[in-house]
Order: structure tokens, then C-alpha cells, then sequence
């Protein structure tokens, strides 16, 4: 019988638990952040809470006393709660509440300093601005907490250790809020001794030393150690960079870098497609450590329709005094066959690449290379090429996948001189933006222009590769692959000295991952007067993890180069 009555009240129980999580308050008046903090109140309260929100207990204060506490931080300590059902409610979880939040207490004198060494570390009035706190605005105790957090942590990553706070003080008097913090940020600290650890040892020390651009006796920041770190984890050598530091005098801080090797062997192996070069297959060999010295060797082919591509190339590390420099031997051969145009190119370069940070990298390029290309059912020209070649790309973007916010520019700059073992004098530069900018939560607005000019006395000289051609799936949607250019008097397609491309697109989400997208292209290469041609189209976007799929279907408003409706498929980053 006893076991019939307990099973009887576990049920009972577990029935109330049900009704209490299919019940929900209903709220008016008051604000969402405050409304929402009210529910969750209530939702911890048991499922046979009285509706009299002013009923104690000797356990716990008044629901009505727990509301007002949960109000107050957000600036709120004098509002209005009524129960419009508390006569016909059956428990708390049934209440329909109105709140008036009433006057707001509002941030007066702000008094905040730091003292020290550090005292004018950084703008202390951006920095109450950018957390909310200044005079005239709503008091928020999160905002408050919030600032005292940030701003001691800003001060110790800056270098100031030892910092602690002397005075951290808010008084309420009447709708006022009047702030006191004072922080004593003590003595800069410096790097002390730099130690790393290889477990297992997998790379020459003298290497590594070289490799970080930290020095005992610098100014501590920790920003600047974190861009170390990135840094270190590029190179390839490593899985894992992990740093860690100890404070070991007033003053000195030494630091710790523990290393894990990468794979030093990588094989892959991709497929794709896209309606430009149609199927595509890459194979690639990677070689992360030959030697303890850093070398890299990777192998790789490229394979479509009209083109393949096998290149061999060997890296190291040039270590500079403040970034590494990556000295890059290559050798390239490359044969292409687009429409009629038929190119076979033999290439060794030397390329020298530079990171400053993340988001820029430059590139010089020394190359020496055997060019022969003409029309199917000619006679092939035969060109050699030494190139001085010098670029700059920056990408700034808030997320990898779909980003909302970001660009990318490329400029680029490239020449060949008879006196300088060429056959033929020329000059070309080209350059290329793109930018996405958020046109509210779920719309983006995408537009790119690129452009190439090449200073040269007869087009005709320089292999394919090096003239312009627009059209296709990355250029000007709605044509053909590189089927906008100039024409040779026997009708080929014999690309231009110039081109110029732009492109305004218009993204909308409308359900997660996937978004719809309408679209203009226009331009044209051209060798003397630039004539643009243009398309519009619309688009689907799917957001995958390894880039945007895009499908488009655009067509030219050109009449004279009417031909119907284009296809485009492409997969990939949006920068």
C-alpha cells in the first residue's frame, strides 16, 4: 500500500511538471531583455507557486520583491507590477503580468581613471563609449560589470600585470548613477627568457628561435605574442601552437611555446565542376618537413577539358627581422586549349611571399619561360618570357562560410624587356576588388569591379595568357568563357589589351544556408574603345562548409550577342 501511495504521488507529480511546462506567462509593457529575465524567474518556481505575487515564505522573499531585484539591473528600481488574472490564475506560471518600468535611473558623473605607468594606455572616453556607459544613458549593472571586466583585462594584455583596482564604486541617488573606478595598472612588464618545447623533437631549434620574432627584453603584448602564435601555426610545421607565460620577477615575464609536429606527408585528392573549364581534378602531394631546416615540396596537377597544369615546387623559410619571407622554387608546365586558341608553356620561377598579418600578403616573382601558342590549323609562335612580377592582396572578412561584411583587393604589376632576356617589351597591371556589405539582417549587397591594361606594341606577340578576355562564370555571367574580347580578321577570338568588369548583386536569405540572389554583369576586353556588354540574371545560393554553391541563370541584354539564356555553376568562397 505504501508503494501504491508513492507511485500515486509520482505520477501526481510528474502530471504537474507536464501542465507547468505546456503553461507560459503572458507579458505587456516593460522591455524584451527585462520581460524575458521575468520568465525565467517564474519558470524556477515550483508548479504549485501561489498566484499571489505578494506572498512570503520564510524560505524566500515575496515573488513580487524577486521581481523587482530581477529589474533593477537593468537600470529600473522603481517599477509597476500588476497581475491582471491573479483572482482567476491557478498558479504563477498561469499570470498574465503588465509592468510599467516607470523612470529610468540614468548615468551621471563618471569618474574613471587609471593610474600608473599606464596612464594614458588608451582613450578612456571611446572606451565607456563603446561599453555603454556614459552620461545621460540607461544605468545597466551588466554594462557596469562588463567595463570593469574589459578594462582590466584590456590593461593587463597591454602589459600592465600587476594592475588592480583601488576604487570600484557605483551610488544611486535618486535617477542618478554616479561611477567611481580607479585602477592602478603598476609596472610594465618586458619578456624575459623564451623557451619552446618539441615533443617529440621534430624540427632544427635554430629554426624555430628564427621563426619567432620575439625578443628578451621587448614590451609585453599579449596581441603581439597571439600574432606570433598565428604565425607559427601557417608555416605547416605544426598542429598545435600553444603558449603559456610565467611571471618570474616585478616586472619580467617568460614565455613558453609548446609545439606539435603536422603531418609531415599529405596526400589529396579533388573533384569538381564548374560551367567554365567543366569537370576538374586536382591531385596534390605535400611534403611539410623535408629537412630540419624547413624545407616544403609539393607536387600537384590540375586536369580539366581544355587545360592541364603540373607544377613541382619547393619552399623555405627566409627569415627576416620581423616576418618570415618564403622563398618558393617552381617549375610549371601548362598546355591550354580554350575554343581554338592553343597554348603549351614551360615555366621555372622563383616567388618570395610575405605575410605582414592574416590579412595582406605580397608577392615578387622572378620567371623565365617558353611560351608556344596560336589557331588550331596554324603555325604555332614561339615567345621566352623573363618576368619580374611584384602583387598585393588583402582579405578582410567576418566569416568564413557566409560572410556578411568583408572585401578583397588584389593589385598586381608584372613587365618584360628585350635587354632583359625577352623576346617581346611589355608592361601590365591589373587589379581587382570585391566587397560585401550587410543591407540588414538577411540581405547582402555584393559588387566587384576588376580591370587589366597591358602597354605593348602589337597584341599579337605575347602568348594568350598574358591578353585579356572576359565572359563566363567569374567575369560576365550570361556569356561564354572568354568569349568577350577582340576578333582577328579571320574571325578568332584574339583577346584584347584591356578589360574592364563589373558586377552588383543583390543576396537574400530566406531560410538558413540557402538564399536567392538577382544580379547584373558588365563588361568587355578591348584593344582601342571599350564597348561594355552586359547581362542579368538570378541566382541560388546554398552555404556549405566548404564554400558558397552557386547556380545562376543570366542572359545578355545585348542584342547582338543575344544567345538565349546561360548557365553558370561555380562552388567556393565568396572571398
Amino acid at each position: 500500500m505504501v508503494l501504491n501511495t508513492a507511485k500515486l504521488r509520482f505520477l501526481t507529480y510528474t502530471l504537474c511538471l507536464f501542465f507547468h511546462h505546456s503553461k507560459a506567462v503572458v507579458i505587456t509593457g516593460g522591455q524584451a531583455a527585462v520581460n524575458q529575465n521575468i520568465i525565467n524567474l517564474i519558470k524556477k518556481q515550483s508548479p504549485d507557486c501561489s498566484s499571489d505575487m505578494h506572498q512570503k515564505s520564510w524560505l524566500a522573499p515575496s515573488l513580487h520583491e524577486q521581481m523587482i531585484d530581477a529589474i533593477r539591473p537593468y537600470g529600473y528600481f522603481k517599477p509597476t507590477i500588476v497581475v491582471n488574472n491573479e483572482d482567476t490564475a491557478n498558479s504563477c506560471h498561469d499570470w498574465e503580468l503588465n509592468i510599467e518600468l516607470n523612470e529610468a535611473v540614468r548615468w551621471h558623473n563618471l569618474d574613471v581613471s587609471l593610474k600608473g605607468e599606464g596612464t594614458a594606455l588608451f582613450d578612456l572616453r571611446s572606451f565607456l563609449f563603446e561599453h555603454g556607459v556614459t552620461k545621460g544613458e540607461v544605468f545597466s549593472s551588466l554594462a557596469y560589470e562588463q567595463l570593469k571586466s574589459s578594462l582590466i583585462k584590456k590593461v593587463r594584455e597591454n602589459g600592465f600585470l600587476s594592475a588592480e583596482w583601488q576604487e570600484t564604486k557605483v551610488q544611486i541617488d535618486g535617477q542618478q548613477a554616479d561611477l567611481i573606478l580607479i585602477l592602478r595598472t603598476g609596472v610594465k612588464y618586458h619578456i624575459g627568457k623564451i623557451s619552446y618545447v618539441q615533443n617529440p623533437k621534430f624540427i632544427g631549434e635554430n629554426l624555430v628561435k628564427k621563426l619567432v620574432k620575439l625578443e628578451t627584453g621587448q614590451e609585453y603584448r599579449r596581441a603581439v605574442i597571439e600574432k606570433q602564435r598565428e604565425q607559427l601555426q601557417r608555416t605547416g610545421y605544426f598542429s598545435t601552437v600553444i603558449w603559456s607565460q610565467q611571471v618570474n620577477d616585478i616586472g619580467v615575464v617568460d614565455l613558453l611555446f609548446e609545439l606539435a609536429p603536422a603531418d609531415r606527408i599529405a596526400y589529396s585528392v579533388g573533384a569538381g565542376i564548374d560551367t567554365d573549364k567543366g569537370p576538374l581534378i586536382d591531385l596534390e602531394y605535400i611534403n611539410q618537413r623535408v629537412n630540419q631546416r624547413g624545407m616544403q615540396f609539393q607536387f600537384q596537377q590540375q586536369w580539366s577539358l581544355d587545360s592541364q597544369h603540373i607544377q613541382t615546387k619547393a619552399s623555405y623559410p627566409l627569415l627576416g627581422r620581423k616576418s618570415v619571407i618564403w622563398q618558393q622554387w617552381a617549375f610549371d608546365w601548362i598546355n591550354d586549349s580554350y575554343d581554338n586558341r592553343l597554348e603549351d608553356t614551360i615555366k621555372i620561377s622563383s616567388h618570395w611571399l610575405m605575410r605582414r598579418s592574416e590579412s595582406d600578403a605580397w608577392k615578387a616573382s622572378l620567371s623565365y619561360g617558353d611560351y608556344q601558342f596560336g589557331f588550331a590549323g596554324e603555325l604555332k609562335r614561339s615567345v621566352q618570357l623573363f618576368t619580374p612580377m611584384l602583387s598585393w592582396s588583402r582579405v578582410i572578412a567576418n566569416d568564413s562560410i557566409r560572410p556578411t561584411s568583408g572585401y578583397k583587393t588584389r593589385v598586381s604589376a608584372e613587365m618584360a624587356h628585350q635587354s632583359l632576356l625577352s623576346d617581346v617589351d611589355f608592361f601590365q597591371v591589373s587589379a581587382s576588388h570585391k566587397h560585401i556589405i550587410p543591407m540588414g539582417d538577411s540581405v547582402r549587397w555584393l559588387w566587384r569591379i576588376s580591370a587589366q591594361s597591358t602597354v605593348v606594341d602589337d597584341i599579337n606577340e605575347l602568348p594568350f595568357s598574358y591578353r585579356s578576355f572576359t565572359g563566363g562564370d567569374y567575369t560576365v555571367r550570361g556569356f561564354n568563357f572568354q568569349s568577350l574580347a577582340p576578333k582577328n580578321s579571320a574571325g578568332y577570338i584574339n583577346g584584347g589589351q584591356h578589360e574592364l568588369t563589373l558586377s552588383t548583386e543583390w543576396e537574400f536569405l530566406w531560410r538558413p544556408n540557402w538564399a536567392y540572389a538577382v544580379f547584373v554583369d558588365s563588361g568587355n576586353a578591348f584593344d582601342d574603345v571599350f564597348d561594355s556588354h552586359t547581362a542579368t540574371g538570378i541566382g541560388l545560393r546554398w552555404f556549405t562548409p566548404i564554400g558558397a554553391v552557386r547556380f545562376d541563370v543570366a542572359h545578355a541584354i545585348d542584342s547582338s550577342l543575344d544567345r538565349g539564356f546561360q548557365f553558370h555553376f561555380t562552388v567556393g568562397s565568396d572571398l
